[in-house]
């Protein structure tokens, strides 16, 4: 997050978003479903953005996994 925001490295975003849905989708099966969906809808939003921008197969891969596991909350 740091590296993304504070430190401009715009390159790593995807990656932190990769990492944001995996945990929002830890988050939904553990009960913490506020924190789950929060974490979820930006995670998305993210993933959205750079699949579009970069094409990334391994980011689509993770938007469509944390989509389909975080269905209701999203």
């Amino acid at each position: 997050h740091r590296l993304v925001h504070d430190e401009g490295r715009k390159e790593l975003e995807g990656d932190m978003a990769w990492v944001m849905a995996i945990k929002a989708v830890a988050l939904s099966r553990l009960g913490d479903i506020e924190d789950a969906k929060r974490l979820g809808q930006k995670a998305v939003a993210i993933l959205k953005a750079e699949v579009k921008r970069t094409g990334r197969a391994d980011l689509k891969q993770t938007l469509d996994f944390a989509t389909s596991e975080l269905k209701g909350l999203l």
